[in-house]
C-alpha cells in the first residue's frame, strides 16, 4: 500500500512542478496592495516588453500598446496579447469594440476591425512622424505629426495632419504657416478642433480642415504638449512639460471657453493628463526624461520615479511617488483608473487604481498585500513607494489571433487533472490484479 501511496504522490509533485513551469509562459504576475492613505486598492500587472499608451471603452474592455506592434487587451479578468503584422505602435485610439486605429513612429499606422490589428499606409509624400491621434467616431477621425522638409540650406520641422473621411485618410501639410509640428489634437462636434505645437494651441472652427480656414492662435508657455483631455468644449485640459538642461518643468492649463489658464505646475515631467468628471482627473509622469514610446533614454541617467496626480476638483494633489518607473499614459474610468510605464529596465507595468471598498479602516496605516509581497507603503509623506518586485522575464507570444496571458496555469491544471485520473485508474487495476 505504501508503494502506491508513493507512486501517486511522485505524480502529484510532478504534475505540480510542470504546472510551475508552464505558469512561467505568463506574460505578467499580478500582485495587489491596499494603501489605505490614498483610498486606492492598486491592482499591478508586469509586462516583458514597454507599456507606452492606453485606451479603455468601459471596464472589461481596454488596449495597450507596447511601442512596437505588440498590444495587449483586458477583458475585465486578463491580458490577451495581439501583434500587428509591422510597424511600432505607442498610441491608440477606439471607438468601439471593433473599429480602431493606432499610431507610432516611421510613419506606422494599424486598423483594429474587431479581430485582428493590421498595419495600414498613409500615402504621402512626406517622411514624417504620427505624434496624436483622436477619434469622434467611424466617419470622424485626426491625426497630428510632423515632417522634416528638406530645403537646399536647412532642414525645417513642419506640421502635417491627416483626416478621415470615413473611408480613408486625406493629408494636410502645412499650408496654415510656419507650424514647427503638432503634439496633439482634440475635437468636439459643436466647436472644432484643437491642435498643440511648441508654444502654441490652434483652433479651427468646425470639424474639416479641407475648408481652408486659418486657426486662432493662442500663445501659451508650453513647449512639449503631451495629451488633451475634455468635458466640452468649455472645458478642456493640456498636459505637457518645459526644460531646462534636464530639469523638467511639468505643467497643466486649463480652458474655460474663452481663455487658457496655467493650473498647475510641478518639478517632474508629466506625460499625460485625463479628465472623467468636473472632480476627478488623473495626471502621470517620471522625475526622467523619457521618448515617444515611454522608454528611459539613457541608462546613465539617475533613476526615474513614476508619479501620479489626482485632480479633485480645486487641485491638483501627488498621491503616489514610486521608485524606478517611467509613468507614460493613464485611462480613466468611473470610480477606477489605469496607469501604463516602463520600469529601469524598460519592462512594462500596468497599474489598475479601484476605490477601497472599506472606508472602516481608513485610520489603519496597514498594507494588504497578496502574494509577492511588496515593500509596504510608508504611513507619512507624498504617497511615495519602493518598488520591490521583480518581472518574470518570459517572451510574450506573439499572436495575430490573441493568446490569453496567464492560460497556460488553467490548461495545466485540466491537463495535471486527467493525468492523475489515468495515474489513478491504472494504480486500481494493478491492486486488483495483485489481489487476484
Amino acid at each position: 500500500m505504501q508503494f502506491y501511496i508513493r507512486t501517486i504522490l511522485k505524480h502529484v509533485v510532478l504534475v505540480f512542478m510542470l504546472g510551475l513551469i508552464c505558469s512561467n509562459t505568463n506574460s505578467y504576475v499580478r500582485t495587489s496592495s491596499r494603501a489605505i492613505h490614498t483610498n486606492w486598492v492598486v491592482d499591478e500587472y508586469r509586462f516583458t516588453t514597454p507599456l507606452s499608451g492606453c485606451d479603455f471603452l468601459n471596464k472589461s474592455d481596454g488596449w495597450v500598446s507596447t511601442g512596437g506592434r505588440q498590444f495587449f487587451h483586458w477583458n475585465g479578468k486578463d491580458w490577451r496579447g495581439y501583434s500587428a503584422d509591422a510597424g511600432s505602435y505607442y498610441k491608440l485610439k477606439l471607438v468601439n469594440p471593433r473599429w480602431g486605429w493606432a499610431i507610432g513612429s516611421f510613419q506606422s499606422i494599424a486598423y483594429w476591425d474587431g479581430e485582428k490589428w493590421e498595419a495600414k499606409e498613409l500615402s504621402s509624400t512626406y517622411s514624417f512622424e504620427l505624434n496624436d491621434i483622436y477619434l469622434l467616431d467611424e466617419g470622424h477621425g485626426w491625426i497630428v505629426g510632423e515632417f522634416d522638409d528638406q530645403t537646399e540650406n536647412a532642414s525645417v520641422v513642419s506640421d502635417i495632419r491627416f483626416q478621415w473621411d470615413g473611408s480613408e485618410w486625406i493629408q494636410f501639410p502645412d499650408i496654415y504657416g510656419d507650424f514647427l509640428g503638432s503634439d496633439a489634437v482634440i475635437a468636439f462636434p459643436e466647436s472644432g478642433l484643437w491642435t498643440a505645437e511648441p508654444n502654441e494651441l490652434n483652433f479651427f472652427a468646425g470639424l474639416d480642415w479641407g475648408d481652408g480656414s486659418e486657426p486662432k492662435s493662442y500663445a501659451i508657455d508650453l513647449f512639449w504638449a503631451t495629451s488633451f483631455s475634455g468635458l466640452s468644449e468649455n472645458d478642456i485640459w493640456i498636459s505637457g512639460f518645459n526644460e531646462d538642461f534636464g530639469h523638467p518643468m511639468g505643467l497643466i492649463f486649463h480652458w474655460d471657453g474663452t481663455k487658457w489658464e496655467k493650473e498647475f505646475e510641478t518639478d517632474t515631467y508629466i506625460s499625460s493628463v485625463k479628465i472623467r468628471e468636473k472632480k476627478f482627473g488623473i495626471a502621470v509622469g517620471s522625475t526622467n526624461i523619457f521618448n515617444t514610446a515611454g522608454i528611459i533614454n539613457s541608462p546613465d541617467l539617475p533613476e526615474s520615479e513614476g508619479v501620479i496626480y489626482e485632480w479633485d476638483g480645486t487641485s491638483w494633489n501627488l498621491i503616489r511617488r514610486v521608485d524606478s518607473y517611467v509613468f507614460r499614459s493613464a485611462c480613466v474610468l468611473q470610480d477606477e483608473f489605469w496607469v501604463v510605464g516602463t520600469d529601469q529596465q524598460n519592462q512594462g507595468v500596468a497599474l489598475h487604481f479601484s476605490k477601497a471598498v472599506s472606508p472602516s479602516i481608513t485610520n489603519s496605516p496597514a498594507i494588504i498585500t497578496i502574494s509577492p509581497p511588496a515593500t509596504p507603503l510608508p504611513t507619512s509623506g507624498e504617497g511615495h513607494q519602493t518598488n520591490t518586485l521583480t518581472p518574470i522575464k518570459t517572451e510574450i507570444p506573439n499572436m495575430s489571433s490573441g493568446w490569453p496571458a496567464g492560460a497556460s496555469i488553467k490548461i495545466i491544471s485540466m491537463v495535471g487533472a486527467v493525468i492523475l485520473l489515468i495515474i489513478l485508474g491504472w494504480l486500481l487495476k494493478q491492486k486488483i490484479r495483485v489481489k487476484k
